[in-house]
């Protein structure tokens, strides 16, 4: 487990002891922009997941979030909300299916 330091716009940076568990980008050859997201596992259990919108876009700015979450399920959810483009790579990463109640 390392120190990990993620940065979130408009708010201070998250910083945390864990281990990346899972990643993925959208961004291709011809991006312009893009999403990429992080996963990792603290320390302690807890599981934080790190969004960056990213653009080339004169004028446009680069968006960073951060959030902690129970598990891994909870943070699907979010990444389903956050960065549908890449929900499904991250979900098979992780190895987290829905499941019918």
């Amino acid at each position: 487990m390392n120190e990990i330091k993620l940065n979130r716009t408009y708010k201070r940076p998250l910083a945390f002891i864990g281990k990346e568990i899972a990643s993925a980008s959208s961004r291709d050859h011809n991006s312009t922009r893009w999403v990429e997201a992080s996963v990792f596992e603290t320390d302690n259990g807890k599981i934080v997941v790190g969004i960056v919108h990213i653009t080339c876009w004169e004028g446009e700015h680069d968006h960073y979030t951060a959030n902690v979450f129970a598990n891994k399920e909870m943070a699907m959810t979010h990444i389903e909300e956050e960065a549908s483009s890449i929900a499904e790579e991250i979900a098979n990463d992780l190895g987290v299916v829905e499941q019918l109640k």
